[in-house]
């Protein structure tokens, strides 16, 4: 009797472990994602966040700043591209989703070795900036929701 509550016991945990590891969270636009940062892209189970303001640098300084952000413990972030600049602005920026102000934020994207895009966030406009002037900083990361793998359990 004893046997059976135990492997009764046994299995009711592995169900449980099973359902914990199969809730799939999706995401949408203006969720907080698992890095902490605001979700601006979603689709197909490919999400990208953004992060808060890092501050306000030179380019140099902003992909340094970027890639050395931690946000949720994570180590993929990175200062974003002007197209994804613009996904931010038409995501978020454009409908007052999140805190992002109308400063102007630094891309990755390089026009030449001294001169950089930017995105403005008071009207959506890009434009090109040399790289030592200080402007605002916020990184970016890509995720995706994996299929949890199935949970394999020893025979009772």
């Amino acid at each position: 009797m004893k046997k059976m509550f135990l492997s009764l016991g046994v299995l009711l945990l592995a169900i449980n472990i099973i359902t914990c590891a199969r809730q799939i969270t999706v995401y949408k636009i203006g969720d907080t994602g698992p890095g902490g940062g605001t979700v601006f892209f979603a689709e197909g189970g490919t999400y990208m966040e953004l992060s808060g303001l890092l501050g306000k640098v030179s380019w140099d300084e902003a992909v340094a700043l970027a890639r050395n952000y931690k946000g949720g413990a994570c180590s993929d972030w990175y200062l974003p591209t002007q197209n994804e600049l613009d996904f931010i602005y038409k995501n978020l920026r454009s409908k007052n989703i999140g805190d992002l102000g109308d400063s102007w934020h630094w891309s990755s994207s390089e026009l030449n070795d001294n001169i950089a895009w930017l995105q403005g966030f008071g009207n959506g406009t890009q434009a090109v900036s040399y790289k030592d002037i200080a402007l605002a900083v916020r990184a970016v990361r890509a995720f995706s929701l994996e299929k949890a793998p199935d949970a394999e359990f020893g025979r009772l």
